[in-house]
């Protein structure tokens, strides 16, 4: 009699489909609807339904597809009147379902003003997207969950808006005046690159190239990194000139000294390069310079009467392929090469050798002229030259993004068209 008072009367007041009441055991109590269709509802209601439902919460809330349509199912634990808090050992539990039919949604969407449609969520079926909203519409989705948390349907609404009409029209008188400025913005953005970076870039690369340094007293008063590199440049290509003419001056000088034994061996000692002084035949000093002492970092009494080998200058590789390119040639000239120091610090060095005859007995004179400091500036021109080139590389990028923009403007067109 309570439920026929109650529950059954609450379907037309609160426009309700079904009701239905399970004790604490998840047996059916009762159950009352509208729909003709009791079994379905009961289905619905499984052991496992029910209890995963009030797990975190004493309310529910899920979706149903069901043959008559989708219905909405709210739940909540059986508790006396007095338990606002819903404190005390659930009593029961307590479900009410509404028919998501064709009527309903279409009273939603008179109401809402807006058209609303509800798609099926199966599985085994594709994936439903959303459809194109109209001129002048706004389109929103919702996935509708079911009782284990996957989604059972998909509603759609789309609601006419005059914003969304008006930002329509904009776009569509305005998106060739954005086409033009982009454009020209592009074209503006290509010359200034071809003045500010492609043009240095192509003197800086000439006068490496040629080591013609004449273009680059006007890019070196540039307030740039171009103008860094130009005077960079200059000081790499003077500082070189001056090396290389030190270097033949002094090998000028030496050569004239070899000419007499008695004078090169006055000057030997003082030479401010690095002189040994190797038998032909066992390869090992028989005197060495200050100089060399200095650089290597040897005492004299190291180093007369044992070869580059055995103090650790060179390895046997070396040895062996610079002693058969100076059989093979007679002499060596300007051959660069790693070498080690007493520490056994790695440098770079220049060798040349000369063969003489010093007291009837033939022998190698060698000298080793330590380029280490220019390879290490020349390194560092070319790190900078990498690093302007990436720059170039990354200004390349951004005309490319800018081309990109403009095709992504002609596609808005399109579709403000469509």
């Amino acid at each position: 009699k309570w439920a026929q008072e109650n529950l059954v009367t609450s379907l037309k007041q609160y426009s309700a489909d079904f009701v239905s009441v399970y004790d604490t055991d998840f047996k059916l109590v009762y159950s009352v609807d509208n729909l003709d269709s009791s079994q379905i509802i009961k289905d619905l209601f499984s052991r496992k339904v029910i209890s995963g439902q009030f797990l975190k919460s004493p309310f529910c809330h899920f979706f149903a597809s069901v043959p008559l349509g989708l219905l909405e199912i709210s739940g909540a634990t059986i508790h006396p009147t007095a338990d606002f808090d819903r404190k005390t050992p659930t009593q029961g539990f307590f479900f009410v379902g509404r028919l998501w039919d064709k009527h309903f949604i279409s009273e939603i969407s008179r109401l809402a003003d807006s058209q609303i449609s509800i798609y099926s969520f199966k599985a085994d079926s594709p994936k439903p997207s959303p459809s194109k909203a109209a001129l002048g519409q706004l389109a929103f989705s919702q996935k509708l969950y079911g009782w284990d948390g996957n989604p059972v349907a998909f509603l759609e609404a789309k609601v006419a808006s005059p914003l969304g009409a008006a930002f329509n029209y904009f776009l569509k008188t305005r998106v060739i005046f954005y086409a033009f400025y982009s454009f020209a913005l592009f074209i503006l953005l290509s010359v200034f690159l071809s003045l500010w970076v492609a043009r240095p870039l192509a003197v800086l690369s000439v006068a490496l190239k040629t080591g013609k340094i004449k273009e680059l007293r006007k890019l070196r008063r540039s307030p740039n990194e171009f103008g860094e590199l130009a005077l960079l440049i200059e000081k790499y290509f003077a500082q070189n000139e001056k090396l290389i003419t030190e270097v033949e001056r002094r090998k000028r000088t030496l050569r004239r000294l070899l000419a007499s034994e008695e004078k090169f061996l006055r000057i030997f000692r003082s030479s401010p390069i690095a002189i040994g002084i190797i038998d032909s035949e066992s390869w090992r000093f028989s005197d060495v310079n200050n100089t060399f002492l200095s650089n290597f970092g040897f005492l004299r009494e190291e180093s007369i009467g044992r070869t580059c080998v055995e103090l650790g200058i060179f390895s046997e590789k070396q040895f062996e392929e610079l002693r058969q390119l100076m059989l093979t040639t007679g002499l060596l000239h300007n051959v660069e090469l790693l070498f080690k120091t007493k520490s056994g610090e790695e440098r770079i060095g220049e060798i040349s050798t000369e063969m003489v005859k010093i007291e009837g007995k033939r022998m190698v004179v060698a000298t080793m002229d330590d380029i280490t400091e220019r390879k290490r500036l020349e390194k560092e021109l070319s790190k900078r030259i990498e690093q302007l080139e990436k720059f170039h590389r990354i200004a390349v990028g951004r005309e490319l993004r800018m081309k990109e923009l403009k095709e992504r403007i002609s596609e808005l067109e399109k579709n403000t068209q469509i």
